[in-house]
């Protein structure tokens, strides 16, 4: 029988069986994450246009403002900023941004996540 609190760990030789000292770890990590209330989470949907000539390669990007400016970018995982939007993306609540580019569009889907 599996214990729940403990964590499996991957080698290249398939999955191995928990340690000792990250079966504490996980058990705590556990606690601590289900301890806290739940969040609901709101995603909206949104078009905006890139202010750039050649559309970059379809994919999932990065949504960043620059809060010096407010202009909003599109940017890879590393935070690489790739072109600004022609309109800016208003942000009224927390919330996380992502957006999808289809293809050779400048035009993007923009993801809003909301608490």
């Amino acid at each position: 029988m599996i214990d729940r609190g403990e964590s499996w760990g991957c080698t290249s030789g398939g999955v191995s069986p928990p340690k000792k000292r990250t079966s504490a770890g996980g058990a705590r990590f556990r606690t601590e994450a289900l301890s806290g209330g739940i969040q609901k989470w709101s995603v909206e949907h949104y078009k905006r246009l890139l202010d750039i000539a050649a559309a970059p390669p379809a994919g999932l990007y990065r949504i960043v403002t620059d809060e010096g400016d407010g202009r909003t970018w599109l940017a890879t995982p590393d935070y690489q900023r790739i072109a600004a939007f022609k309109k800016p993306a208003v942000d009224p609540k927390p919330s996380l941004f992502s957006g999808r580019l289809l293809g050779a569009s400048s035009l993007l889907c923009l993801f809003d996540h909301r608490a």
